[in-house]
């Protein structure tokens, strides 16, 4: 049983169109994690900055009140 170099030539065609769609559907996958991951941290950089200003208002109001207290 003899394989010919025609007859290997096409099974690696084969394979080389299988492999492609292969790729594809997993970019495709890829990019939508991608796209869910960029907007989890435009969430966590909005919580993080909502976290910031909080803590820096309640610092001024507790200098306010302290000053106030000493007065």
């Amino acid at each position: 049983m003899a394989i010919t170099v025609l007859a290997v030539k096409k099974q690696i065609d084969a394979h080389e169109d299988l492999c492609s769609v292969r790729y594809e559907g997993i970019e495709t996958q890829m990019r939508a994690v991608n796209a869910r991951l960029k907007r989890l941290e435009q969430i966590m950089i909005a919580c993080a900055g909502a976290v910031i200003v909080s803590m820096a208002g309640f610092c001024i109001t507790l200098m306010m009140t302290l000053l106030n207290f000493l007065k």
